[in-house]
């Protein structure tokens, strides 16, 4: 034992606040690869999460569910070591090195087989000279050139310290944050010599050079080992953003228990990309698009709708809000009538004014979560984009509604 050097980066995908799920996760982890390693990686705050940190300060149970949790995985540390850290009420982050049927609680570096390991969290932390690797323990959200940005970074704090670098991050996502891995180890001339896969769970282990070492009998997380296949400074963005969103639309669902969507379709480049991005997510025969035409719809607006729906193969409805939209007409009239008579506000923009456009989103939206409440496991989706809420285009309780909006 602690001869070799052998280390596992542990990609997992933790849920925020789901202390048990994350412990089990770890405990199984832990069973399939300590009889392979030396020392253990597990992402930054892996055990609770790494969101809603205010928490700590109101419940005081959550604490001790996470000392809880820590005892059993101790129970399940028997021929390695485990790296792994947590939030304290006080905001601080506590890392913890558990062996020998012991917690540790250490600051930022440790020792292994007189090799010595310093973990940072930022690239401007100061470096013990004597360690012989850092640890990047920082998961990292998934953004625009933030692959360039990231590999940059990394590599020169590698080159810098002339010091072997290993960067863990997590995968997963939380509403818009979204961890996409891609965990790596530089060497000490800032060379990428192991990485992980994007989006998934992953891991490796190591050998004393900290170069992947293939495991066979392993096979419970599906292992990348293609470096051709990993993008470093000139990052393909858009393809990123896709399977960015893609990813985070089967993590929203998977984690809300939902595993169908319903939407508006208008033949329109907003509803286009949504349908697009909910059919990889889910699965075409998981989404259901809604045609609800109202008299101002264009027949090219129909036919492009129709055809986007079959063209991707997704369910498709018509639910024309013609007569809802009349009958509301009618009811909004007397009543803006009543306010003009009744009250000080004058001069009514009814007929003028944006009033019906809203009435037809809002119409529509209503649709849209009555078969979300009359079906089970149906989210609707908000199908308005970032420009739209720039400008205040997007019409609230209309486009804007849904449990989740992809663009």
């Amino acid at each position: 034992m602690y001869k070799r050097n052998i280390i596992t980066i542990a990609q997992i995908k933790p849920r925020a606040g789901f202390i048990e799920g994350n412990k089990n996760k770890i405990i199984d982890f832990i069973k399939k690869v300590s009889d392979k390693s030396d020392l253990i990686i597990f992402p930054d705050l892996a055990l609770y999460g790494y969101h809603n940190f205010d928490m700590l300060k109101k419940f005081e149970i959550i604490n001790s569910q996470i000392k809880e949790a820590l005892f059993e995985i101790k129970k399940n540390v028997n021929s390695c070591v485990v790296l792994l850290n947590y939030p304290l009420k006080t905001g601080e982050i506590q890392n913890v090195l558990i062996e020998n049927n012991e917690i540790n609680y250490i600051k930022d570096v440790f020792e292994l087989n007189n090799t010595k390991f310093q973990i940072i969290k930022n690239e401007n932390d100061t470096l013990d000279d004597s360690v012989n690797y850092l640890i990047y323990l920082k998961n990292e959200i998934t953004r625009q050139n933030s692959e360039y940005f990231k590999n940059k970074k990394l590599s020169a704090l590698a080159q810098k310290y002339s010091k072997k670098l290993i960067y863990i991050n997590q995968t997963g996502a939380f509403d818009e944050l979204i961890y996409e891995g891609k965990s790596r180890v530089y060497d000490e001339k800032g060379n990428i010599i192991c990485k992980l896969g994007a989006f998934k769970e992953d891991y490796e282990i190591l050998d004393e050079n900290l170069k992947g070492k293939i495991i066979e009998d392993i096979k419970n997380i599906e292992k990348t080992t293609n470096l051709d296949s990993f993008s470093l400074d000139y990052e393909n963005d858009l393809e990123r953003c896709y399977k960015t969103i893609v990813f985070a639309i089967k993590e929203y669902f998977n984690q809300n228990n939902f595993n169908k969507a319903v939407l508006g379709l208008s033949g329109g480049l907003d509803s286009t990309i949504c349908a697009t991005l909910l059919a990889d997510a889910l699965g075409k025969e998981n989404v259901l698009g809604v045609l609800m035409p109202s008299k101002l719809t264009s027949s090219e607006s129909n036919d492009d709708a129709a055809t986007l729906a079959r063209n991707l193969g997704i369910n498709v409805i018509v639910a024309p809000i013609k007569t809802m939209q009349e009958t509301l007409k009618e009811e909004f009239s007397e009543n803006f009538k009543n306010i003009d008579s009744a009250t000080s506000f004058k001069n009514s923009r009814y007929e003028k004014s944006y009033t019906q456009d809203n009435i037809q989103a809002r119409l529509r939206a209503m649709i849209l979560w009555g078969i979300s409440n009359e079906y089970d496991k149906v989210l609707p989706i908000a199908t308005s984009d970032k420009s739209e809420a720039y400008m205040g285009y997007a019409t609230i309780n209309g486009d804007m509604s849904g449990s989740y909006g992809p663009i």
